[in-house]
């Protein structure tokens, strides 16, 4: 890549800016959460925390 002149720059994702499309996904249910993320009710939050996966989803409501 140095050599072809090629430049490689890697940093954080401004995720802020995505978010609300995201959550938007989300709520209409367009994107099946289940297969992305642990999903656990807020009462159960303690338990799912207790044991926390790589990404935990605390919603307020159950999910279907």
């Amino acid at each position: 890549m140095y050599a072809q002149g090629v430049r490689f720059t890697i940093g954080w994702a401004n995720i802020q800016a995505l978010m609300p499309k995201v959550l938007d996904l989300l709520a209409q249910r367009k994107v099946p959460v289940q297969r992305i993320h642990t999903v656990a009710r807020w009462d159960e939050a303690i338990d799912a925390l207790a044991n926390p996966p790589t990404k935990l989803i605390l919603m307020r409501e159950a999910v279907a």
